[in-house]
């Protein structure tokens, strides 16, 4: 299932100027709706945010659910290209390696995540994403795991797959203010028990470990 697409009416940069320009409205959207919400954010604060015009604003994204809807391409786009290259390397790692490459997948991605997760659970069509986006995480997760386990059957996979989800999401959603050593403490507890599960779950996994 796609996520839902951007207006055909928005303006699509065609140089590298517009595309930097583009990169730092979504990166300054990205902050504004993590910290209010999709509700009270506004497109003013956050051409203010990126240093631009109201009108340069507009003139890529007509209206804010664009916008929106833009940064949920990006965050998709960019976990799925993550999620491609750790399967193109995963028939090569051991059990450990792929834990604690899949534990990172989500985190790596925290600044974008926490702007989504912002947006799917505001009031609105754009909670409709939410299953979506899930549905992604898994699709991807399943990806990986048939390219270090070829020939898994079709529904162990996915129930494999949805386990791993809830790990990875458990693993970027750390509350702030813990301090590094906490934060490689609880890292480690999660990538051990994530180890110790794929070991159970993957055929012939323990002489990969």
């Amino acid at each position: 299932m796609p996520l839902e697409k951007t207006s055909s009416a928005r303006r699509q940069p065609q140089q590298q100027r517009g595309l930097k320009r583009v990169e730092r409205l979504l990166a300054s959207a990205a902050e504004v709706f993590a910290k209010h919400g999709y509700a009270a954010a506004t497109m003013t604060e956050i051409a203010a945010k990126a240093r631009a015009s109201i009108g340069s604003l507009y003139q890529f994204f007509p209206n804010k659910h664009s916008l929106a809807i833009a940064l949920l391409e990006r965050y998709d786009y960019l976990l799925m290209h993550n999620f491609k290259a750790l399967a193109a390397r995963a028939a090569d790692l051991t059990i450990a390696q792929l834990a604690a490459s899949l534990l990172h997948q989500l985190s790596d991605l925290k600044c974008q995540r926490e702007a989504v997760l912002a947006l799917l659970t505001s009031p609105g069509a754009l909670g409709e994403q939410r299953k979506v986006l899930r549905q992604r995480l898994e699709s991807g997760i399943i990806q990986v795991l048939l390219a270090h386990t070829p020939g898994l059957a079709p529904e162990t996979c996915q129930a494999i797959a949805q386990w791993v989800a809830i790990q990875l999401k458990a693993a970027a959603a750390l509350p702030e203010g813990l301090s590094p050593v906490q934060v490689a403490a609880i890292y480690r507890e999660l990538g051990e028990a994530l180890q110790l599960y794929l070991q159970m779950k993957l055929p012939h996994s323990v002489a990969q470990v």
